[in-house]
């Protein structure tokens, strides 16, 4: 894989008040370590950085000054709204050296469990977490569904990942479900819920008990 590039700044200034100093100037503050080496203070371009998120782009190649470094994005920030990156953490990485990365799901072709049965596809993990070297990180996980009926289910087990590429996820762990309408799901709980209801059964009355003597 080609690793992207992004240039950074140096800071001098930390704590809160001068974070939101350079936030305001639409950088974002980040601090970069790990790997033996020292911890070093650095502003990112906002836009730059959401950019590369946007593609999944989690190893990048940092430049600042004469110094340039391979990174992985360790930890992000968000703002209250969940829309801006407001502090970013990076790891140095060794190319040579196995990483643990999130990879995003693709979901290809459209299951006949929903085109034929009227079920529905509900995708459990959108990011399916694995192990391998920084160059070998594929940009996506792959997954057919066209052949998936009603009830069917596609796991981790099922699925193919590129040579050096292994996932974490134990391989039972669903990734893509075909579920049926939710009518019938409805009508099936309803089903399940008579049946559990216990069957009330009454005392026979006693002779002449409710009849009403004559007289009164």
């Amino acid at each position: 894989m080609d690793i992207a590039e992004i240039t950074a700044q140096p800071r001098q200034a930390r704590g809160s008040v001068a974070c939101r100093r350079l936030r305001r100037q639409g950088l974002v503050p980040a601090v970069l370590y790990g790997h033996g080496g020292e911890n070093i203070a650095l502003s990112l371009d906002r836009r730059e950085i959401e950019k590369q998120l946007a593609a999944h782009n989690l190893i990048l190649n940092v430049r600042w000054d004469e110094s340039s470094e391979n990174v992985q994005v360790k930890e992000l920030q968000y703002d209250n709204l969940g829309d801006h990156v407001i502090h970013v953490d990076l790891v140095r990485i060794s190319m040579s050296e196995v990483i643990t990365v999130a990879v995003p799901v693709e979901v290809q072709g459209e299951p006949r469990g929903v085109t034929d049965e009227g079920g529905v596809l509900e995708t459990q993990m959108f990011e399916i977490e694995v192990e391998c070297l920084p160059t070998a990180i594929p940009d996506a996980i792959r997954v057919d569904v066209a052949e998936l009926g009603l009830h069917d289910a596609l796991t981790v087990g099922d699925l193919a990942f590129p040579e050096g590429v292994r996932p974490t996820a134990e391989p039972e762990t669903p990734v893509v479900v075909v579920t049926p309408p939710t009518q019938e799901i409805e009508e099936e709980a309803e089903v399940a819920e008579a049946a559990a209801e216990p069957e009330v059964i009454g005392r026979p009355a006693e002779e002449g008990e409710g009849e009403t003597e004559a007289g009164e």
